[in-house]
């Protein structure tokens, strides 16, 4: 979920800020309370399409991730443990936006694609809780959120990803 795409108050028509996202991690126990975590996430695109002051337009935006985060564990029960993690992700934007060139005067006859691609960096936080199949396979479910996504101040946003999928320990 691309938190705020679908907040300009100059803009009527559909608006999708979430999409299916999926990501591949990699972590490593200290301890059995800490540890660290990388991940790679493709959070989908999220996309606008109808009229922004009376005249068409559109707008995409997809963003990839590479994180990096410390981990705390806490068991529950002997089976079940909730973890919080913190850290920073390295973001890449993608975004397109098509609207009307306002510098003719016939109305809607001409448009203008603009894309722009940025990256940087942002605080990451996440919560979740795992559950114990056996010594080595958990199933897992988690919320994360990367802030500030975005260089320009229009379409800066916030990400929220959340999951539920398998992990896999040789130790």
């Amino acid at each position: 979920k691309q938190g705020d795409i679908c907040n300009d108050p100059f803009f009527t028509g559909t608006c999708s800020n979430g999409d299916l996202n999926w990501k591949l991690l990699a972590g490593m126990r200290f301890s059995p309370m800490f540890g660290a975590e990388v991940s790679y996430n493709d959070f989908g695109e999220a996309s606008m399409s109808g009229s922004q002051n009376g005249n068409p337009a559109s707008m995409k935006n997809e963003v990839q991730s590479i994180n990096a985060a410390g981990m705390a564990f806490v068991p529950i029960t002997p089976q079940i443990e909730a973890f919080g993690k913190a850290g920073v992700g390295f973001w890449k934007r993608q975004s397109e936006q098509t609207s009307p060139d306002l510098t003719t005067t016939i109305p809607n006859s001409k448009f203008i694609t603009t894309q722009n691609s940025d990256k940087g960096q942002s605080p990451l936080v996440g919560l979740g809780a795992q559950y114990r199949i056996d010594n080595n396979v958990h199933v897992r479910g988690e919320w994360e959120h990367l802030f500030n996504v975005g260089s320009d101040s229009n379409y800066e946003t916030d990400m929220d990803s959340y999951s539920v999928g398998l992990t896999y320990s040789t130790l």
